[in-house]
C-alpha cells in the first residue's frame, strides 16, 4: 500500500533480485516506497498444536426457560397453554391447562390500574400462593412473585435473568391506556388467581388488529398455567416477545427454547452448570499440557483423565449415567481430592519430536450423587501436539 513520505534514501524492491545496492539514491522529497514483500510465520517450529473441544460436559439442571421471539410476527404460540406443574423447588413444563374465560373466576374481575410502563402490586384476598402475599403485575407482559422486577418495555434474556424477584412472562411492549384498548384484569378464589390480558393493545396500535389476549393462572399449591388466546403479529410495538420463568436473583442462561417443539421442560430448583474441561496452554512437546476442570460439585474427588484415543462415547447411559459422555480414553488416571467449584491439573509432553501431529486426549469426571453411577464427566479436548 503506497505511502507518502518525506524521505531520502533508496528507493527499489527490496525483494527483487536484481537490484544493485548503492542504486537508485532519491533527493529528499514526497515519493512512494515501493512494494515490500513480507512473509509470516507462526513460529521457528514445523507443527502448530492446537485444542479442540469435544463432547459436552453433564448434568446440566436449569432453573430458567424462555423463548424469544425477535420480532413479534414470529410468535407461534397463540391459541395454545403450558401448565407449570411444581415440583417443590422447580417446575416441570408441559402442554396443557386451558383459558379461563374472563369473569368464570370472579363475577366482577378487578381492572388494575395499569398504565403504560407501569407496575402494581395486588395483594391476595381468597387466592394464595406459596411464598407469596401478592403478585406484582407490569402492563408489559408479566406477573412477579415480589417487586424490584422494573417496568423496561423491551425484552432482553440478560434482565430477565438477573431480575431480582421470580417471574413469569409474556413480555412485550404493551400499552392498556391507548383509547380502544382492553385491560388488564385479576381474579381470584380459594382455587385460583387469573390475571388476564384482556385485548390489550400493542404500544403505538391503532386497532383492533394490535389486540392480544394472554392469561397468567396461579394456583394454591404452586403450580401455574400460562394460557394464550389471540396474540397480535402486527408488531406495532416495534418489540418481540420473550416467553418463559426465571426465578428470583441471577441465573444461567439455558439458551432458547422452542416452546411448541417441546413436550415436556424439567426445572430445577437451581442451576447446576455440566462439569466442564478447559485448556489454560496448547500441547507442545516438552512443556506442560495445562487443564482446568470447572463446576464441580465441590468437595468432590476429581479425576484426570489422559487417553491415546476418542471413543466417541456421548451417553453412558448403559452404565446408569444419562447423558454424560466419555470422550478420552482410560489410559492414564490421576485422582485428586478436591474442595473448590475449580480445579488446574496439567500433562507433561516428552520433548520428542516423534509426537509431532499426533493427537492426545484430555477429559475428566468428579464423583456427584445425581445418578446411578455415581459420576458426572466433563467434556473432551482433543489435543494435537506440535512444537509451537
Amino acid at each position: 500500500m503506497p505511502h507518502t513520505l518525506n524521505r531520502i534514501g533508496v528507493q527499489n524492491d527490496i525483494g527483487n533480485p536484481a537490484w544493485v545496492p548503492g542504486t537508485g539514491w532519491l533527493a529528499s522529497g514526497a515519493g512512494q516506497l515501493g512494494r515490500v514483500l513480507v512473509y509470516v510465520s507462526g513460529g521457528s517450529g514445523t507443527v502448530l498444536a492446537t485444542n479442540t473441544s469435544i463432547g459436552a460436559g453433564c448434568v446440566a439442571s436449569y432453573a430458567s426457560v424462555y423463548e424469544n421471539f425477535a420480532t413479534a410476527a414470529g410468535f407461534d404460540l397463540s391459541n395454545t397453554s403450558w401448565q407449570f406443574i411444581s415440583t417443590g423447588g422447580g417446575y416441570t413444563i408441559i402442554p396443557g391447562g386451558s383459558f379461563l374465560p374472563v369473569g368464570s373466576v370472579q363475577a366482577t374481575p378487578t381492572v388494575l390500574g395499569l398504565g403504560d410502563d407501569t407496575a402494581v402490586t395486588q395483594a391476595f384476598t381468597t387466592g394464595s400462593f406459596p411464598g407469596s402475599t401478592a403478585l406484582t403485575v407490569c402492563s408489559n407482559g408479566f406477573v412477579s412473585t415480589n417487586t424490584g422486577n422494573g417496568t423496561g418495555y423491551t425484552p432482553t434474556v440478560a434482565t430477565f435473568l438477573s431480575d431480582p424477584a421470580a417471574s413469569f412472562r409474556c413480555w412485550h411492549d404493551f400499552n392498556p391506556t391507548l383509547v380502544g384498548s382492553g385491560t388488564v384484569k385479576w381474579e381470584e378464589s380459594a382455587t385460583v388467581t387469573s390475571i388476564t390480558w384482556d385485548g390489550v393493545w400493542d404500544y403505538g396500535g391503532t386497532g383492533a388488529g394490535d389486540a392480544s389476549t394472554m392469561q397468567f393462572q396461579f394456583y394454591p399449591n404452586g403450580d401455574v398455567v400460562v394460557a394464550f388466546g389471540s396474540v397480535s403479529l402486527v408488531g406495532t410495538s416495534g418489540t418481540g416477545f420473550l416467553v418463559g420463568y426465571s426465578p428470583a436473583g441471577a441465573s444461567a442462561d439455558p439458551g432458547n427454547t422452542d416452546w411448541s417443539a417441546t413436550s415436556a421442560t424439567v426445572l430445577g430448583a437451581a442451576d447446576v452448570l455440566p462439569l466442564a474441561l478447559s485448556a489454560s496452554s496448547r500441547p507442545i512437546i516438552g512443556t506442560s499440557w495445562g487443564m482446568t476442570t470447572s463446576n464441580i460439585p465441590a468437595p468432590t474427588i476429581v479425576v484426570e483423565i489422559i487417553g491415546l484415543s476418542d471413543p466417541g462415547i456421548n451417553d453412558l447411559f448403559f452404565i446408569g449415567a444419562p447423558g454424560c459422555g466419555l470422550r478420552a480414553n482410560l489410559d492414564l488416571l490421576n485422582a485428586a481430592v478436591v474442595a473448590a467449584p475449580t480445579h488446574a491439573w496439567s500433562f507433561a509432553i516428552p520433548n520428542n519430536i516423534a509426537l509431532l501431529n499426533l493427537h492426545l486426549y484430555a477429559s475428566s469426571a468428579a464423583f456427584a450423587p445425581v445418578n446411578a453411577f455415581g459420576a458426572i464427566t466433563s467434556n473432551g479436548i482433543d489435543g494435537l501436539m506440535g512444537d509451537f
